[in-house]
């Protein structure tokens, strides 16, 4: 996959209708996979793989979260 097939974070918490801290929980936890991020170091934006909102959304449905912030 390309890199410009890659989502930012922004795009990532509009799409999902999730919270920046949630995206940092889950990638603390390790709940998202290294293998779906691209990080070109400090100072750059941190890249998912379009696989992440699929991710998320699972997550948010088995907590119990709704979709409305």
């Amino acid at each position: 996959m390309k890199v410009n097939e890659y989502i930012d974070t922004r795009t990532l918490t509009e799409v999902t209708n999730t919270r920046f801290s949630q995206i940092a929980y889950l990638i603390q936890e390790r709940r998202i996979p290294e293998s779906l991020i691209i990080r070109k170091g400090s100072g750059y934006k941190r890249l998912f793989h379009p696989e992440v909102i699929q991710i998320v959304m699972a997550w948010k449905e088995r907590m119990g979260i709704p979709n409305a912030r």
